[in-house]
């Protein structure tokens, strides 16, 4: 059987661009389609080549190729066949190999700030938390039929909003050493930026992928993430002399609001290495006491890395009260060396 042909084509001449972009949209309707990082002299691209691929109504992707690291990332990749899908997955590689690239890794939009990991695993049956990234289900069969492995697992968990000595002891801990707790939507929108910029280097540092990016960039991506915002759901935790020591975004998941079991997604925590080690733990009390008082019953985790510490004491039930915490869904993000 003859593979599919892949077309290679400039992303900053060819209309292909567009048919790439249009398919990437019917796969992910509901998330931000990063189409900035393809303008010719986007301020937000790391350097690098940019590469099209697309099967004509088939498959579609692009290929970043980082200067500064000699990675490639293989984003905006959607198929509506196997054949296809692995077609344009091998000639990408292909591309990025003779670009100087000694690896390939996907789903990922060029930058972890953006849309990356794709979804493993899943029966299909649970539909996604407001703002989940999804991705299509043959996604990960035609990365694997194309060599590629999982180089990074996460995974959503929901866990009870339950009340446990650790997080009292924190908040306590925090209290006496004179953090101070503030709803984050409090702050004005240039300060909401600074504290995510402010902190993101040093929170995030040891995050798979990350690279460090400009106020600008910040505040292009959460700029307008205060709508999201409800008065309580989100905390800024600061030292007393006013320095933001940490954080947490979270947000009422409205597709749950009517069923049995209202949930919020803890989207963001971030927290500096200077700031006590309880903090993160005494930022998560006081959203969970918020959630309880609102009727809240139980939280979604939102795409950890290292979901299975928290996923172990939540399960023990001498710590949550004997309720379990489940796997809401589970992600991974690939890759393919050079030969």
């Amino acid at each position: 059987m003859t593979a599919p042909a892949v077309i290679q084509f400039d992303v900053f001449e060819s209309a292909h661009i567009d048919e790439v972009l249009a398919m990437d949209r019917v796969s992910t309707p509901s998330l931000r389609d990063d189409a900035d990082l393809l303008e010719r002299h986007s301020p937000f691209r790391p350097p690098g080549s940019v590469h099209g691929l697309l099967v004509p109504g088939r498959a579609g992707g692009i290929m970043h190729v980082d200067s500064a690291t000699n990675e490639a990332s293989l984003g905006w990749f959607s198929a509506s066949d196997h054949d296809s899908g692995v077609a344009l997955l091998e000639a990408g590689c292909r591309v990025a190999f003779a670009a100087g690239a000694r690896a390939v890794v996907g789903p990922k939009n060029i930058s972890t700030w953006r849309r990356y990991r794709c979804v493993v695993d899943d029966d299909g049956t649970t539909p996604p938390f407001l703002l989940e990234p999804m991705t299509q289900p043959l996604v990960q069969g035609c990365l694997e039929a194309a060599g590629f492995t999982v180089a990074r697992r996460y995974a959503t968990v929901r866990i009870p909003h339950v009340e446990v000595s650790l997080t009292k002891v924190a908040m306590a801990k925090a209290q006496a050493a004179g953090v101070r707790f503030v709803p984050l939507e409090d702050r004005s929108d240039d300060d909401f930026v600074d504290i995510i910029h402010g902190l993101a280097d040093t929170a995030f540092q040891h995050k798979t992928g990350y690279r460090p990016v400009g106020r600008d960039h910040v505040a292009f991506l959460y700029g307008h993430s205060r709508a999201l915002l409800v008065p309580g759901c989100s905390w800024l935790a600061e030292s007393d002399d006013g320095r933001p020591l940490g954080f947490v975004v979270a947000w009422p998941d409205v597709t749950t609001m009517t069923s049995a079991t209202p949930t919020t997604v803890v989207k963001t925590l971030g927290v500096a290495p200077s700031a006590p080690s309880f903090l993160g733990w005494a930022l998560m009390h006081r959203h969970v006491v918020w959630a309880r008082e609102h009727g809240f019953s139980h939280g979604l985790y939102a795409l950890m890395e290292k979901a299975r510490p928290l996923l172990r004491y939540a399960r023990a039930p001498a710590r949550m009260g004997g309720e379990t915490g489940t796997v809401f869904r589970r992600y991974a993000l690939y890759a393919r060396q050079h030969p």
